[in-house]
């Protein structure tokens, strides 16, 4: 889903995934988003979690914007 920003872009992405995963998960995402702002100057990239379950399940949400 991406949204129009006054100043720029943003994209936000959501999953679920099994909170035995979660450290695995949050390493392998900021890696690549540290990859990411390398590439792209001024990007700037979040990861965020829901700390309760649905269905066993935590909530992640990737965010990247661009001024």
């Amino acid at each position: 889903m991406q949204h129009a920003h006054p100043t720029g872009h943003e994209l936000y992405i959501y999953y679920r995934a099994r909170p035995s995963d979660a450290q695995r998960l949050a390493d392998a995402v900021l890696e690549m988003q540290r990859q990411l702002c390398i590439a792209c100057p001024g990007l700037r990239a979040r990861l965020l979690g829901r700390p309760e379950l649905r269905d066993g399940m935590n909530t992640w949400m990737e965010t990247y914007a661009l001024p």
